[in-house]
C-alpha cells in the first residue's frame, strides 16, 4: 500500500518479484512504516493508509460477526505476510487459525508476536481500534483479545500458492470455513491467468459452504505494476519496491465465479487522489459443491 510519501519510485530501483521476498523484504521495516500507528492516528496525520486499513478492519469485523457463531469456524490465513491485524475480529468466532506464509522472515515475525518476544511488533493500537473502537469494549477486553488470538493461531507454516498442495501434502486433507487472502496473490502472481489458477487451487481448501475472502487494491489495468511494498532501510531512497499485479474488483469477482464460488459480496473504499491505485476492496465468495470451476 502507498502513503502520500510513496507516490514516486526511484528509477534506480529494481522492481522485485515474489521470489525476492525472502532476501529483500524486511518485515520489521514494513510493519514500522505501515502498522506502527493506529488507523485513527494515521488519518489525523494525513496518511491515507489509515483510512484504508480502517476499511479492511471494519469489513472483516462485519463479515465475521454476521456469518459465524462463537468458536465455530476453522480459518486459513494464506499469504498473511507479517500481518495479524485482519484476524482480530475473527478471534471470537474461530476454533482454530492456521497461519500460512511463503517467506520465512514473515513467519518469524508472526511467531515472535505469538511468543511474546520483546522485539516483536506491537499490535496493541490495532487491537484497541477493533475491540474498543468497533466493538465498544474496554481496553482490558482488547488485551484479552490479543491473548485469545495468539491461542487461536495453532500453527504458523510455509505455503506455496503455485503448488498442487498449497499448504503441503501433509495437510492436503484439511478443509476450512474461511480462507483469507489479504494483499497476497497480487504479489505472487505475474499475470491474470496465474491469479485465476491460484484462486481455483485455494477454493479446493474450503469446506462446503465455506468462504474465500480477498482484500486488495484496485489498480488501472494499463499499469504494469503497482510497487507499493517497501523494504525500508532508514532512508526512503534505499527502499526496495515489489511488483503488484494490477487488478480490479470486477476482475476478482469474475475470477471467484470461475473458481466455483457464488453469493459474491464486495465492499470498496475510494482512496485519496494521486495514488497508483483507485480503491481498496474486499471480495468474499461462498463455495457450493454444486458449482463447477470454469
Amino acid at each position: 500500500m502507498s502513503s502520500s510519501a510513496d507516490r514516486s519510485i526511484s528509477t534506480k530501483k529494481t522492481l522485485r518479484s515474489a521470489k525476492d521476498f525472502e532476501h529483500y523484504f524486511n518485515p520489521n521495516a514494513y510493519l514500522a512504516r505501515r502498522f506502527s500507528k493506529s488507523p485513527r492516528q494515521s488519518v489525523e496525520e494525513g496518511d491515507p493508509w489509515g483510512g484504508e486499513v480502517s476499511f479492511v478492519l471494519k469489513t472483516y469485523h462485519d463479515f465475521f460477526t454476521t456469518k459465524f457463531q462463537p468458536d465455530s469456524a476453522k480459518v486459513l490465513e494464506f499469504g498473511g505476510g507479517p500481518v495479524i491485524a485482519y484476524l482480530i475480529s475473527a478471534a471470537p468466532f474461530v476454533s482454530d487459525i492456521l497461519f500460512a506464509e511463503y517467506a520465512e522472515v514473515c513467519r518469524i515475525a508472526v511467531q515472535k508476536w505469538k511468543d511474546g518476544d520483546s522485539d516483536a511488533h506491537n499490535w496493541s493500537p490495532f487491537f484497541n481500534h477493533v475491540v474498543c473502537g468497533l466493538e465498544g469494549k474496554s481496553a482490558e477486553a482488547a488485551l484479552t483479545r490479543e491473548i485469545k488470538l495468539k491461542a487461536k493461531i495453532s500453527n504458523i507454516i510455509g505455503c506455496d500458492a503455485f503448488g498442487d498442495d498449497p499448504i503441503g501434502v501433509e495437510r492436503s486433507h484439511e478443509r476450512f470455513d474461511v480462507v483469507c487472502l489479504n494483499y497476497c496473490l497480487t504479489s505472487a502472481c505475474k499475470d491474470h491467468e496465474e491469479f485465476r489458477d491460484c484462486t481455483k487451487r485455494l477454493v479446493r481448501l474450503l469446506k462446503p459452504g465455506g468462504w474465500l475472502t480477498l482484500a486488495a487494491s484496485s489498480t488501472p489495468i494499463k499499469n504494469s505494476g503497482d510497487p507499493y511494498y517497501f523494504d525500508v532501510n532508514d532512508k526512503v531512497e534505499d527502499e526496495e519496491s515489489f511488483f503488484s499485479l494490477p487488478i480490479s474488483e470486477e476482475f476478482v469477482q469474475d475470477a471467484f465465479k470461475k473458481a466455483g464460488l457464488s453469493s459474491i459480496l464486495c465492499e470498496s473504499y475510494k482512496t485519496a487522489s494521486g495514488l497508483r491505485y483507485t480503491s481498496i476492496f474486499l471480495v468474499a465468495g461462498q463455495f457450493n459443491n454444486e458449482e463447477k470451476p470454469n
